[in-house]
């Protein structure tokens, strides 16, 4: 049983945000409206990782990346190219241009213009309205708890002595490895085995399971596995590694695939795979409930403790930052509002840059099946509309799940910009619009997006 705890009388702080990425960092600047006192607790860059080794540095490589594609195969197009080299130091300095041009390298100014107390150092729950951070205490009246994610280390004989990279490191290597092992699937691997396979190295990835992205449906995986292989990447599913071991100074892994031991020799390996909410701040203290998805919140983003909220990857691990950023605003929104509103969950879109991107909504086909819902299919290839024969990418695909009465439940998107077609798809879901109206809806005649106007005819209607 909770030791109970006596809320206190003065509070240093109306809002105390534990975190300063793209959820906590846009819950902090909001906050501070109204002439609030805010502080802000973050342990490590300003920003927060994402900022720093997450969406923008990986789309920066992968835009480099792109570029390099491009140019090898540039002669299809009836255009002549000698060169197809690349400096990576230089490609080093162009990820770090399009950083700084997001301003995220100056979030700490952003945050004193606010009048936002920084607080450096590691969060731990004291009580419900008390945190301490190293040797100091501090009192809020409402708390946001917004820590995020952290790689899945996973325990392999041999792995912490052979050595291992994160995203953080991956993604500030001052050259590309000759060959890299990716341990585990995911965003991680998706993206970033791209970027290295282009820039030369000879890429690996293992995951247990039998699909290499998580929660999608079979084709969008299946269109996953065809693209990376079509770039020499070698792909093993139901992969399990059994140890790695040090010879020469390479890494040597062992894994069974299909009943069979095979051996690997790489230069360098990189954890990727699912990570896991980062719940370590004493919440066992305030009385948090949390499990192993991470902190439990309502339909509000509201804790079982009505002044604490929960939002971004601490409360699913595969929430995105454009996903934290939306939370951020709907926490402040029912925290001072006067009529609280839902998040809709379901319809927040995931997305897998590279080369093809692939975005997603809502459920899956699987997930339909397994609790026995009835489900309406549309799907369009991209080779349907003229944009696939002018930019010559034909593999993609535009598909929607709806129910009997054509509510979309789900969509995924597999092409060379699902990423800015899958909004229209996460706005027609949260507002129920039917597919059939979707269908009536004008795109432009060439464009990718044409084929969700395709896949949404074929949802009949439940008249």
């Amino acid at each position: 049983m909770m030791k109970k705890h006596k809320k206190p009388k003065v509070f240093d702080f109306d809002l105390l945000v534990i975190g300063s990425g793209p959820g906590g960092g846009v819950a902090a600047h909001l906050g501070a409206g109204s002439a609030r006192k805010v502080g802000l607790i973050e342990q490590g860059d300003i920003g927060g990782a994402n900022a720093f080794y997450g969406t923008i540095p990986t789309r920066a490589l992968l835009e480099a990346a792109h570029q390099l594609w491009q140019l090898r195969t540039i002669g299809k197009y009836g255009i002549r190219s000698s060169s197809q080299s690349y400096n990576f130091r230089t490609v080093q300095l162009w990820k770090q241009k399009a950083m700084y041009a997001t301003g995220v390298l100056e979030e700490s100014d952003a945050f004193k213009h606010d009048k936002i107390k920084v607080i450096r150092g590691r969060a731990h729950f004291i009580s419900p309205w008390i945190i301490s951070v190293g040797m100091k205490r501090y009192s809020a009246k409402k708390i946001i708890i917004a820590t995020g994610a952290h790689p899945f280390v996973p325990s392999i004989p041999g792995l912490n002595e052979a050595g291992f990279l994160t995203v953080k490191e991956a993604s500030n290597l001052e050259k590309p490895p000759r060959s890299i092992f990716i341990i585990g699937g995911g965003k991680t691997a998706y993206e970033y085995s791209q970027i290295f396979s282009a820039f030369d190295s000879h890429v690996h990835i293992a995951e247990p399971s039998n699909s290499l992205l998580y929660h999608v449906d079979t084709e969008v995986n299946d269109a996953a596995v065809w693209a990376l292989e079509g770039k020499g990447i070698r792909v093993h599913l139901e992969t399990h590694i059994l140890s790695i071991t040090m010879h020469g100074g390479r890494k040597i892994i062992s894994l069974v695939k299909n009943g069979r031991m095979h051996r690997v020799v790489v230069e360098q390996i990189l954890i990727a795979g699912k990570e896991h909410p980062s719940v370590d701040l004493g919440l066992e203290n305030c009385g948090v409930i949390y499990g192993p998805k991470g902190i439990v919140v309502n339909d509000f983003l509201q804790t079982n403790k009505k002044h604490i909220y929960a939002i971004g990857g601490v409360i699913d691990a595969e929430n995105e930052p454009h996903t934290a950023s939306a939370e951020a605003r709907l926490a402040i929104h029912n925290m001072y509002g006067k009529k609280a509103i839902k998040y809709p969950f379901a319809v927040s879109p995931r997305v897998f840059y590279g080369v093809p991107e692939i975005a997603l909504i809502g459920t899956n086909e699987q997930t339909l099946q397994q609790i026995s819902k009835k489900y309406q299919v549309g799907i369009a290839p991209i080779e349907l509309v003229g944009n696939a024969r002018t930019n010559d990418y034909s593999g993609g695909f535009v598909k929607l799940l709806a129910s009997e009465d054509g509510i979309i439940e789900g969509a995924s998107i597999v092409g060379s910009h699902a990423s800015e077609s899958i909004s229209e798809l996460s706005l027609s879901a949260t507002s129920r619009i039917t597919a059939q109206k979707l269908a009536t809806i004008a795109h432009p005649f060439s464009s990718e997006s044409s084929a969700i106007q395709i896949a949404a005819a074929q949802i009949i209607p439940n008249n």
